[in-house]
């Protein structure tokens, strides 16, 4: 179970894209993709056979990071889930690599964004990325489960989330799915009562 691609946007202050990244990863352990791999991504041994591995790909993330940011402004990283941090981490111990600075501090401000929309729209249940777009009233674009194409939509999610008045309407139209049904003010033995028929309480 290793990366094989990396994918991200960057977006500015007013929440348009401003620059993106996306690059393949070779795997260090495995000599070919996996056919159910294949078919959940759509990247091929082929794709991915003469690519850079973990370390150097990650790095170059982390380049793209730094020089499309203002080193006196703070930057956050949102991702679906925490799957990817916990890959990132899992990779980064298992092949050795060096965490700089920079590294450290990508890690440390990971949000995790599917437990955060859920708490904003009260669901506790984890759900899919495709999902959240669909309860939002929005329709992925792009590939599922291509890198740079799911960060697009997390992002269109996040600002949407951001615009308080649009959300707030996707907000009340959620919620008013997720309401329990009214009870019945009526029960059944007042129904019949008012019937004509006669209850026997022994």
């Amino acid at each position: 179970m290793e990366i094989i691609e990396i994918g991200a946007v960057m977006l500015d202050d007013s929440l348009k894209e401003i620059s993106s990244f996306k690059r393949y990863v070779k795997p260090q352990f495995s000599s070919e993709i996996l056919e159910r791999f294949v078919e959940l991504t759509g990247i091929t041994t082929d794709m991915i056979k003469d690519k850079e591995h973990f370390p150097e790909a990650f790095a170059a993330f982390v380049d793209w990071c730094v020089e499309n940011t203002d080193p006196e402004e703070e930057y956050t990283v949102y991702a679906w889930s925490e799957t990817d941090l916990y890959q990132l981490e899992g990779e980064i111990e298992q092949k050795s690599v060096e965490i700089t600075d920079e590294m450290d501090y990508i890690m440390e401000n990971w949000v995790d964004f599917q437990r955060e929309f859920g708490r904003i729209v009260g669901i506790s249940k984890q759900i899919s990325l495709e999902k959240a777009l669909d309860l939002a009233g929005l329709r992925f674009d792009g590939q599922i489960h291509d890198a740079l194409w799911d960060a697009r939509n997390t992002a269109m999610l996040f600002a949407h989330t951001e615009d308080d008045e649009s959300f707030q309407a996707t907000l009340d139209k959620i919620h008013e799915v997720l309401q329990p049904p009214k009870p019945m003010t009526v029960s059944l033995g007042d129904f019949l009562l008012k019937k004509g028929v006669k209850l026997d309480n022994e």
